[in-house]
């Protein structure tokens, strides 16, 4: 004990940094100090204490005085440490709060400045953009008035053609003439030119002609339609009519086995009420018949009592 009491006061308060290191090495001390005094009760012998008593006491005494110095200027070391450490801990909220405060405006600036070029990069992109949509603007452009240079190439060349085909088709404005000659006054309707008059009546009586035939296919492909429609419908019910009735014999199946199973926990059930009550018919007949020997035993006890008194 005087060892571990001399080593732990050696040690320098100096090197000691935190605070709660500290208040461990004045418990450590205390309770040095209890083993101190415990081991010294302890290790000796009864006789030898009754002797050495007399001459020991100043010694202890003495000790005791020095360790409670020693304590004292601990405490005093240890509340100046306690002082440095709140200082220290102020100064580090202090400069915590300039950082953050100087981390706050390096964000702002980074931020703004992350702006900056992101709007730097927008506008270099719209700018490429531009260009590369002018570039695709002039590249159709070009495409354009190649394709209109065709374009009235090809107009010149059917200009050709229908100049041609005029001259082809004079034969038939001349037929045409030899008809309307023929035809009887009041058929055709009255205007500036016959010949158009003729080609209206030939258009309109096309057209109907053409009308007629486009609603006889258009009914023959809707008669067609439905008949295809009408066997896709059969065809669909059938599959669900057996589709239904392959999932009603399931359904009468799973209503069998549940069935069964109702059945078969119904019997379980029966079975063990039974069984329970048999067991609590026996049980109440063991009670009773325990009950029975317990009041034969009372008495017999009670009969015995007098002759034992008196022997």
């Amino acid at each position: 004990c005087f060892l571990s009491l001399s080593l732990p006061l050696s040690l320098s308060l100096h090197h000691i940094e935190n605070v709660a290191q500290i208040d461990a090495i004045l418990t450590y001390h205390n309770n040095s100090l209890l083993c101190k005094n415990s081991n010294l009760e302890n290790l000796e012998h009864p006789q030898e204490r009754n002797v050495d008593r007399e001459e020991k006491r100043p010694l202890q005494s003495t000790m005791l005085l020095r360790k409670q110095q020693e304590m004292a200027l601990v405490d005093e070391e240890l509340e100046m440490k306690r002082r440095e450490f709140a200082s220290r801990m102020t100064k580090c909220t202090s400069k915590k709060e300039e950082l953050q405060a100087q981390q706050r405006k390096i964000r702002e600036r980074v931020e703004k400045f992350d702006r900056f070029v992101r709007d730097n990069e927008l506008k270099r992109e719209r700018a490429l953009q531009k260009i590369s949509h002018e570039k695709k603007q002039q590249a159709l452009k070009e495409q354009e008035l190649i394709a209109l240079k065709g374009v009235c190439s090809d107009l010149l060349r059917k200009q050709n053609k229908i100049i041609e085909t005029i001259k082809r088709y004079q034969k038939f404005e001349k037929y045409i003439q030899q008809v309307i000659d023929i035809l009887p006054e009041g058929y055709l309707e009255l205007s500036d030119s016959m010949v158009k008059s003729v080609i209206r009546r030939y258009n309109t009586l096309r057209q109907t002609n053409n009308f007629v035939l486009k609603g006889l296919l258009a009914r023959d492909d809707a008669i067609e339609k439905a008949q295809q429609d009408l066997a896709d419908l059969t065809k669909r019910k059938t599959d669900e009519m057996l589709a239904y009735n392959s999932s009603i014999a399931a359904l009468h199946s799973r209503l069998d086995r549940c069935f069964q199973n109702k059945v078969r926990q119904e019997e379980e059930v029966i079975r063990k009420k039974h069984f329970i009550r048999e067991q609590c018919q026996l049980y109440g007949q063991l009670e009773l018949a325990i009950q029975n020997l317990i009041e034969k035993c009372n008495v017999g006890k009670k009969k015995k009592v007098p002759t034992a008194t008196l022997r």
